[in-house]
């Protein structure tokens, strides 16, 4: 066993300095006080002025020449970010730091920024389409974007001199995404890259296992900045304790009361394990009078306060995103002292709490949420400087001795399989790919990325299990057998990799997802598959769940109405066809967080037109347009090209969709009446925008709102916005001539990116772009 470096409990600090208290284990055991460093003292440059315990063990133990690698598991909030700092000194070449989700690369990269100056950091995350690769110093981008650029055999992945993996315990707990970060890993260490790997909750025995496997050293703090203190207790435990008897309410109501009545700290989070007792708690808070910071919600809410006077909000990932941040800011730093949350804020999203309460269910000999989301979700509790310790309170419904075990097992005997490990024995939870899809799609990355030959069959297969041999999992399967599997699928000829597999590989789209892509585009009428467009493209949409989760956001009339509309055998493609169809529209004011799929149309554009300009689809740029615009904006594809206006979105967009519709125009016709702001198709879009809000309000209906003073003044005001909208859109289109002249200049871009290359797709003036489109591509 190599050593390990374990920062103790015993290390004290503060903001005026401290000390960490080391234990070196392995060969000899040794105990070291070091006091914690003047960030001024040292040779780089920290936003701190002193480095805490686990930075000052991380400075004195770890050696880039002798250790290279590094795997460093620690509390959330202690300090781990500094260790980044620390790690990145150390190497002069790129530096790329990788995380799981968007939310945290966003938040990492404002960070970084301040640090490494504005122009010297970069992002990837697929939020806007890169052309060039970065020329930064410093990347920070999602485990797929680093994918995507391993297989394309980009620059930057090339360059880089030292890798920071941001929450590495993603390979066991993360399905898909863990094992796509397996196949990094496995790249990373077959060229020899300097690692590091950070985590929160890998236990310390699967620590030890995976820094072995990393060829790594372990630091291992069990101090934080902030005492933890930890207790489990049943519900009906709490209530009899505090109230004399078990309450006999509903359970969200439970849950408000006893919530209410033990939290005495400044920030507190509720985490739920699903979203409709979220939404059925926050409502609790709401009838008893106290402010919600909401906007959208499944539950009547005649009064509304400023953000910044509400006491609780929920945060869930299916709120909308401009929604959602505003909840964020006001808990992080506003007056928000309840936050209810499903175990999204658990990863990635920083938001420190004094207090949790954890609600936990049994559930099949399991609980819900899993160990290692409990433990990410005590993370987020414990202000440095503001709380003395973070107070958890973990509260089983049901099962509190199971809970106890699997919380004790997860500690001393914790399943240390990764989640491709977990794939192939066979775990339903993992099958969003299967074993066969995850074992062609990592060979075929490593066949593209490592450039091998496979003209000579038994070279090409030992140069791809050497690859292999990097990653953690161990599997037996025919290598030969599954380059066969891949030149069946046209992705290998004549001993070479085809565009085909080159395009597969650098999207991470399995051969069988397209190979049953284009099964269902050729198996519809040209004349028809505009109109079935989701059932076309949902297999290619691979890593996207599109899931009934945000119908919790709508009352019970609106969310019996819509799930009426949801096929149980296509569950997903009816879901996918409501957005692209305007449906959703009706239904929601905002869309949906779920719904924001600009980065999936952007990649979208870019792999539909390699398959065009490569002749393995048959389909016109000017479709590929329209299609890209109605997954990006919920509008039918029939209409989609008029979002190609800046000002003309989801809301807008569907409004003159519903009203061409209503009147059975064309675009071409709708566009004319728009320009000659003619008064008769004006009055169809303020009637389609008043139906609407009247079908997500009823009370606002003439008839209804006459009865009720404020319902009334809310009727005024919302004819007010609707009149406002329809001016907007008419004077959207005094530039526009036809349909041709609508289009998203990005989306364009990446089309002629595809065909001509990266100098014409930057360069290319607007009106060229216009003709690059009408010529399907031939201009040039």
């Amino acid at each position: 066993m190599a050593e390990i470096v374990v920062v103790s409990e015993e290390s004290y600090f503060s903001k005026q300095g401290g000390f960490s208290v080391i234990y070196l284990e392995g060969k000899k055991n040794q105990r070291f006080v070091k006091d914690c460093p003047k960030v001024s003292d040292l040779e780089f440059s920290l936003p701190y002025d002193f480095l805490n315990p686990l930075q000052t063990a991380f400075l004195y133990f770890w050696d880039p020449v002798k250790d290279k690698s590094a795997l460093c598991v620690a509390p959330t909030s202690a300090g781990k970010t500094g260790i980044i700092y620390i790690f990145f000194s150390k190497f002069k070449g790129r530096k790329i730091y990788l995380a799981p989700t968007k939310s945290l690369c966003d938040e990492k990269f404002n960070e970084f920024r301040k640090i490494f100056g504005r122009d010297n950091v970069s992002l990837r995350t697929g939020d806007r389409f890169d052309f060039k690769p970065p020329q930064t110093e410093y990347v920070v981008a999602t485990y797929e974007s680093f994918l995507s650029a391993i297989r394309s055999k980009s620059s930057w992945f090339e360059d880089a001199d030292a890798i920071c993996i941001d929450e590495v315990h993603f390979l066991m707990f993360g399905g898909t995404r863990g094992i796509t970060l397996e196949e990094i890993i496995a790249h990373l260490m077959a060229r020899r890259k300097n690692i590091l790997a950070l985590s929160a909750t890998i236990p310390r025995e699967a620590a030890v296992e995976y820094s072995d496997w990393l060829l790594s050293k372990l630091f291992f703090s069990s101090w934080r900045p902030v005492p933890l203190e930890r207790v489990v207790e049943p519900l009906s435990e709490i209530e009899k304790r505090i109230f004399g008897s078990k309450l006999k309410d509903e359970l969200p109501r439970r849950i408000f009361k006893v919530a209410l009545t033990l939290a005495k700290s400044p920030k507190v989070i509720i985490f739920v394990y699903k979203k409709s007792l979220g939404w059925k708690i926050l409502e609790e808070f709401y009838n008893e009078g106290y402010g919600i910071a909401n906007e959208t919600v499944p539950f009547e809410k005649n009064t509304s306060v400023p953000i910044e006077e509400a006491v609780a909000g929920f945060h869930n990932a299916d709120i909308p995103y401009e929604e959602r941040t505003k909840i964020e800011e006001a808990f992080r730093d506003g007056n928000l002292k309840f936050l209810i949350s499903t175990q999204t804020m658990a990863y990635g999203v920083n938001l420190p709490a004094d207090e949790a309460f954890i609600v936990v269910r049994h559930w099949m000999s399991k609980v819900l949420p899993d160990t290692s989301t409990i433990i990410q979700m005590e993370g987020r509790v414990g202000r440095f400087g503001i709380s003395q310790k973070g107070i958890s309170r973990i509260i089983p419904l049901s099962g509190e001795n199971l809970l106890k075990r699997e919380l004790r097992n997860f500690f001393e005997s914790p399943d240390t399989r990764t989640s491709l490990q977990k794939l192939i024995q066979g775990e339903d939870r993992e099958r969003k790919i299967t074993d066969l899809d995850a074992i062609s799609l990592i060979t075929l990355g490593i066949i593209v990325s490592s450039d091998i030959d496979l003209k000579d069959k038994k070279k090409a297969e030992n140069e791809i299990k050497q690859v292999l041999s990097f990653m953690k999992t161990t599997f037996n399967y025919d290598v030969g057998k599954v380059i066969s599997i891949l030149e069946d699928a046209g992705c290998i000829k004549n001993g070479g990799i085809t565009p085909l597999g080159r395009i597969l590989a650098s999207s991470l789209i399995p051969p069988s997802a397209y190979r049953e892509f284009r099964r269902r585009y050729y198996g519809i009428s040209p004349s028809d598959r505009l109109n079935a467009i989701a059932y076309i493209i949902r297999p290619i949409l691979f890593f996207r769940d599109f899931q009934k989760g945000f119908m919790d956001l709508l009352p019970e009339r609106l969310r019996t109405d819509i799930e009426a509309k949801i096929s149980d055998v296509y569950e997903e493609e009816s879901i996918l066809e409501l957005w692209m169809t305007g449906e959703i529209w009706w239904y929601f004011r905002n869309p949906p967080a779920q719904f924001y799929l600009r980065p999936d149309a952007l990649q979208f554009v870019k792999f539909i037109s390699q398959l065009k300009f490569y002749g393995y689809i048959d389909i016109s740029l000017k479709d590929i347009m329209r299609i890209s615009l109605s997954l990006s904006f919920g509008v039918h594809p029939d209409f989609s090209l008029v979002c190609g206006k800046g000002n003309i979105g989801f809301g807008r967009g569907n409004a003159i969709y519903h009203a061409g519709r209503q009147k059975k125009l064309s675009l071409n016709e709708v566009i004319q009446l728009i320009k000659k702001k003619e008064k008769e198709f004006s009055r169809v879009l303020y009637d389609v925008m008043l139906s609407r809000a009247e079908f997500l309000d009823p009370s606002l209906r003439s008839e209804w709102a006459k009865y009720d003073k404020t319902k009334e003044l809310e009727r005024i005001k919302t004819i007010e916005r609707i009149n406002q909208e329809v001016s907007a859109i008419l004077s959207s289109f005094d530039d526009v001539q036809t349909e041709d002249d609508l289009f998203d200049e990005e989306m364009a871009r990446v089309m002629v990116f595809v065909k001509l290359g990266v100098d014409p797709a930057l360069e290319m003036s607007k009106d060229d772009l216009k003709v690059f489109i009408q010529q399907d591509g031939k201009l040039m």
